[in-house]
């Protein structure tokens, strides 16, 4: 599982691969939104979204926020997710102050 703290109102975008993987809010709140769907997320502790598909997934925080990206265990095996994760996405923290 990868990880990645967030300060208050900063704004990551991160180049999401196909895999059948989650994002999980660990702490705070997190403002999920993507490429290719007209809905948008608000994320709780605990609370885990599925994403698939090769998009843009831009995610805010509200107050200190933490984020990870968890992979199924029926994933973790797959070829479809090598690569998936935090370290390899390209991710632009910019502070909303």
């Amino acid at each position: 599982m990868d990880e990645m703290s967030l300060e208050d109102r900063a704004t990551i975008t991160l180049m999401w691969q196909p895999a059948c993987a989650e994002l999980v809010c660990a702490h705070g709140v997190l403002w999920v939104t993507s490429s290719g769907d007209p809905r948008d997320y608000l994320l709780a502790p605990g609370q885990r979204l599925a994403i698939g598909g090769r998009k843009r997934v831009v995610v805010s925080a509200f107050g200190a926020s933490r984020l990870s990206i968890h992979k199924p265990r029926a994933c973790r095996e797959s070829a479809e997710t090598a690569g998936l994760g935090l370290a390899g996405a390209t991710v632009n923290q910019e502070s909303g102050a």
